[in-house]
Formats: structure tokens, C-alpha cells, sequence
């Protein structure tokens, strides 16, 4: 089992759906422990922080990834777990 630990910096995250190469090969029974943003890519940090200010369109929703699974078949199920969800820092 090999553990593959993705922390992207800002310039590495996916903005769109699609078009982007495979970040990491995931072979069966492989952990991937992901690290994002929130839908603002962290750019909101607090009520002073509008959006409409700190945005650039089309640069929200950053997303981690893609990465390729290898082996499934459409028969094929997997399983994916959150162990922790939380804002950075909380620990959680």
C-alpha cells in the first residue's frame, strides 16, 4: 500500500472539469490524503474579505486532482473516506 500525500500549492490546483493530466496513478488499496481550498481557493479570510472583490472569474472551486485509479471496470466499486474535514489549523 502506498501512501500518496497531495498538499498543491495555489498554481496547482484544476479549475475546470476535464482537461487536466493525472496528478498521481492510484493503485488498489492505496491511501490518498487530499489537502484543498475552499470554493474560494482561501482568498475569503474574513467579513471585509467580498468576494466581488478578492475573486478572479473563472478562478473558483480549486480542485485537487485528477488522479488515474488504476483497474476498475464498470462493475468494479471503491470506496472513498473523509477521516477529517476542517478549516486549516483546527485540527479536524
Amino acid at each position: 500500500m502506498k501512501v500518496h500525500r497531495v498538499l498543491p500549492k495555489p498554481d496547482e490546483y484544476a479549475w475546470t472539469f476535464g482537461g487536466e493530466e493525472a496528478r498521481a496513478t492510484i493503485a488498489p488499496g492505496d491511501v490518498v490524503e487530499l489537502f484543498t481550498e475552499d470554493c474560494f481557493g482561501g482568498r475569503i479570510q474574513n467579513l471585509d474579505d467580498l468576494p466581488s472583490r478578492r475573486i478572479t472569474f473563472p478562478y473558483i472551486n480549486p480542485q485537487t486532482g485528477p488522479f488515474h485509479v488504476e483497474g476498475p471496470s464498470r462493475a468494479t466499486r471503491w470506496r472513498s473516506t473523509s477521516s477529517t474535514c476542517g478549516p486549516p489549523g483546527t485540527g479536524r
